[in-house]
């Protein structure tokens, strides 16, 4: 209702004013009589000019409490406050595959990202449509990645699976062997086609790859790893 529309605002209160000794017989949820003073209801005015309303609940904060050090807002100190918040989620290094018709690499996501300590070394598969050759891991987290084992599965048209091992490593393949892919490095793994295998036959290619990460701020751990 406009504040300049007195009118209005009387024949209102009118109304109300007819209600007043009904009003003031309430009671509250829990039985409980409500006190309404009569005063409540005077006669509607207009408020000054120049006067600024505001309208719902207001909350000043004057200050807080941590540790069982309280912070006065309303005092001159030398008090600093930071708050930070972290997630051990979320990182692992990401694999890239080569596309061979636009000679380009696509990143395709995530690998291992679940393996983020030595015990939770496991397997994670990737599956493109086609025929791909040529893949990527890269770090691109503060973390050190340790790839124990790839492979690529090739899908033919007639069902068979073929599993083929990368075309070299840096040292043979062993059970303590890891490749070690640092923060801002890649590592490439690029896998040869069988000579008897027609190119158009396969439908899927998977690559499985074996390991885990491990993030730099965990420096004890990537120290005891360092002679792998």
């Amino acid at each position: 209702m406009d504040f300049g529309d007195l009118a209005s605002a009387t024949r209102t209160y009118q109304k109300i004013r007819g209600s007043v000794d009904e009003l003031l017989s309430l009671s509250d949820c829990s039985g409980a009589k409500v006190s309404i003073p009569r005063e409540s209801f005077p006669s509607p005015a207009v408020p000054p000019a120049g006067r600024t309303y505001s309208y719902g609940p207001a909350v000043t904060l004057k200050g807080v409490s941590i540790s069982g050090t309280s912070i006065a807002f309303d005092k001159t100190l030398a008090n600093f406050l930071e708050i930070a918040t972290f997630s051990l989620e979320g990182s692992c290094p990401y694999v890239y595959a080569l596309d061979s018709r636009e000679n380009e690499w696509v990143r395709r996501g995530k690998i291992i990202d679940n393996a983020s300590a030595p015990e939770k070394e496991t397997t994670q598969r990737v599956s493109l449509a086609g025929l791909v050759t040529r893949f990527r891991i890269s770090e691109e987290e503060l973390e050190l990645t340790f790839v124990h084992r790839v492979r690529l599965e090739f899908t033919l048209a007639d069902g068979r699976v073929i599993t083929l091992m990368p075309r070299h490593r840096l040292r043979a393949e062993g059970r303590d062997h890891y490749d070690k892919i640092p923060f801002g490095a890649e590592r490439e793994y690029d896998f040869d086609l069988p000579g008897d295998v027609d190119s158009t036959s396969v439908i899927k290619s998977t690559l499985a790859v074996t390991g885990y990460y491990l993030r730099y701020s965990d420096a004890a751990s990537i120290a005891g790893e360092s002679g792998r």
